[in-house]
């Protein structure tokens, strides 16, 4: 298994994607779930990002695969954290 931590600021288009913090996780939860994946955690922040969220993925390609199907849902710039060996 694969964690991952991951740092997202929405794009203006993102930001007008979205109705709120509850149904996009909802929605990001799904997706990640039918790829085999898990969302753990997920938090709205203020300052440069606007969510964090913790992820577990079976393997890269799930991840990848669930990265891009969430960007179709509120298109974003993440940054992925995975911590070291």
């Amino acid at each position: 298994m694969i964690r991952v931590m991951s740092l997202v600021k929405l794009t203006d288009d993102g930001a007008r994607a979205i109705e709120s913090f509850g149904e996009t996780v909802a929605k990001v939860r799904e997706t990640v779930t039918g790829n085999g994946g898990t969302l753990e955690y997920a938090w709205e922040t203020a300052g440069i990002y606007d969510f964090v969220a913790v992820l577990t993925f079976p393997d890269l390609e799930a991840e990848f695969r669930s990265k891009h199907e969430v960007y179709k849902i509120a298109p974003s710039e993440s940054t992925t954290c995975r911590p070291s060996r």
